[in-house]
């Protein structure tokens, strides 16, 4: 379905709308204090965050370990 610069502006301006809708929503939200979304992403952040470095870690094992030696003279 294609549609013309006037109804493409309009669906646009539309949509606008509705994210300061629920962006205006999430905030009364927030200050009544029902929203805890905020604490879970820290969370999995930090996790995701702790994770990466233990399969760095474990990366730069395998590394080492796959590395052929040098024979001694």
């Amino acid at each position: 379905m294609l549609m013309d610069g006037y109804t493409v502006h309009r669906v646009r301006q539309e949509q606008k709308k509705d994210q300061l809708r629920q962006a205006a929503q999430w905030r009364l939200l927030h200050k009544a204090g029902l929203v805890r979304e905020l604490q879970i992403k820290r969370s999995a952040c930090w996790l995701l965050c702790q994770l990466g470095r233990v399969l760095v870690s474990l990366g730069e094992q395998l590394e080492q370990i796959g590395q052929p030696r040098l024979a001694a003279n």
